[in-house]
């Protein structure tokens, strides 16, 4: 008589459905092409990145055998919008270049690390590095690459320009890893989950029985569209046992400040405190003084962010964004003073699908038409002289793991 060992029949059972679930799995890569090459660009900085014919030949690309229609960059699984600047579609030559829209890293990504994705403490700085990789191939099957869209429209309408545009000014801090909340919950252990869990990430010193000013200096700000500025503090707990009470002022000296609120968080925690501020706790130079006070447990803060009217000018920068305003006809027009030589724009509102905005002049005024501003939308706007060269580009192999 046979006998039948029912641990095989279940362990073969189990293979059968593991390998059923890894084969309808998504694991990320799937907009590799393992037939393709790629090269890996290094990003830090935010910017409009060029690619010369010059930099393409040295990286070992082989532009006599591929098509300009050909290329592709892709950024975390997407596949971006460039501008390929070519004679032909067809055929590399000498003058040509690639462009593209690149930032470096921020925290956005590493919310899938944490034990909720609503725990993370830090959006604006990442736990481990700030280069992220941007990577460029080119099709085999005869499918075109991703390219902007570029809109050219004169102000036929009479559209009014924008009095204002977002500007928003930004302190982040990272001196410190918070290694989270202890536990049991309330308890003084050391003893913290493998996840990365709440109240962890880089932050600044605890500030304890004390308070800490930030203080900001803004340009050109719009007084009289009666825009309020808004503040924005992102902060931890660092007791496991007591009551943050957290008082939050602001003015246009430290010798002015008026108390927004007193907030009171239990423990180990985040929060983000967010209100309207008024047009007078900023000074007539353009100074703002937040500060936080904690007056019985300890916090340590993430970031203090700053949005306020400006005027749209470029300053004689040669870059800036601008945040455009909801505008309920969905096109707006923008008058740009002070603008560099060779100023371009590009709509980087959803930074996969980049596009340009070609420009036109009134005066000594830089103009465009923006579509799609029923929601606020936000542009880049650098002069060509000031893209940025790609340093570091280099093939990479991926392997196919089934």
């Amino acid at each position: 008589m046979k006998i039948i060992n029912l641990k095989y029949i279940l362990l073969n059972v189990g293979l059968v459905l593991l390998a059923h679930v890894a084969q309808s799995q998504t694991y990320g890569n799937e907009w590799i092409k393992f037939n393709q090459q790629y090269y890996k660009i290094p990003v830090t900085q935010k910017g409009i990145y060029k690619l010369s014919y010059a930099d393409l030949i040295n990286a070992g690309i082989p532009v006599a055998s591929i098509k300009p229609k050909q290329l592709q960059v892709f950024h975390r699984g997407q596949e971006q919008a460039i501008l390929v600047n070519s004679t032909s579609t067809e055929v590399f030559a000498s003058s040509d270049e690639v462009l593209f829209y690149g930032e470096g890293n921020d925290g956005t990504q590493d919310a899938l690390m944490y034990k909720d994705p609503s725990f993370l403490v830090n959006k604006y700085y990442n736990l481990y590095s700030d280069t992220t990789a941007y990577f460029l191939t080119w099709t085999l099957d005869g499918t075109l690459g991703k390219r902007m869209t570029v809109t050219n429209e004169t102000n036929t309408g009479g559209l009014t320009a924008e009095a204002y545009h977002w500007k928003e000014e930004l302190q982040v801090f990272n001196s410190r890893y918070a290694l989270g909340r202890r536990y049991p919950v309330g308890s003084t252990l050391d003893i913290y989950i493998s996840e990365f869990d709440i109240a962890e990430g880089w932050v600044g010193p605890g500030i304890s029985g004390s308070s800490q000013d930030f203080t900001f200096n803004v340009a050109n700000i719009n007084s009289s569209s009666g825009v309020k500025p808004r503040l924005e503090v992102r902060y931890i707990g660092n007791s496991s046992v007591r009551v943050n009470k957290t008082r939050i002022s602001v003015g246009n000296s430290a010798g002015s400040l008026r108390q927004l609120q007193e907030v009171q968080t239990l423990f180990q925690a985040n929060h983000t405190f967010s209100q309207e501020i008024e047009l007078s706790d900023i000074s007539g130079t353009g100074q703002v003084v937040v500060r936080v006070e904690e007056t019985s447990g300890s916090v340590s803060l993430a970031y203090v962010r700053l949005v306020y009217p400006q005027n749209v000018d470029m300053q004689s920068q040669t870059s800036n964004d601008f945040t455009l305003r909801a505008n309920t006809g969905n096109k707006s027009y923008i008058e740009i003073a002070n603008s560099a030589a060779g100023t371009q724009i590009f709509d980087i509102t959803d930074q996969n699908n980049v596009g340009k905005i070609e420009t036109g002049t009134s005066g000594s005024l830089l103009t465009a038409i923006i579509n799609s501003t029923a929601t606020e939308r936000t542009l880049h706007a650098s002069s060509n002289a000031v893209f940025k060269n790609v340093i570091g580009i280099s093939r990479v192999s991926f392997r196919n793991i089934d």
